[in-house]
């Protein structure tokens, strides 16, 4: 769930996954967030326009299925400063932390 602070309502309400999220990272600089899973799916959304009140919905832009992981954290990264975003993503019981890049 997304909430307006400012005018105190519910902006978003997402049913992402089919199990408990394990976690969130919220980018730093781009309107996206992104949401792991007990459901072995690391999901990447973009947030609406909230000055558009016509637009309402996060939009899904990449999901990526990790099998036999139980995912347990998440967050975006750069390795320079000229390097697109990546997301890293840790599972429980786990040394290898897996890195989804963009293209």
């Amino acid at each position: 769930r997304v909430f307006r602070l400012s005018i105190q309502e519910l902006a978003i309400e997402i049913c992402a996954h089919y199990r408990n999220i394990t976690g969130l990272a919220l980018h730093s600089s781009s309107p996206l967030f992104c949401s792991v899973s007990e459901d072995q799916y690391c999901r990447v959304w973009e947030f609406p326009d909230f000055n558009d009140r016509s637009s309402s919905d996060a939009d899904l832009i990449h999901s990526e299925h990790i099998e036999n992981k139980m995912l347990t954290g998440v967050a975006f990264f750069s390795h320079n400063s000229m390097a697109k975003d990546n997301i890293a993503i840790a599972a429980y019981d786990d040394e290898n932390v897996y890195v989804l890049s963009k293209e």
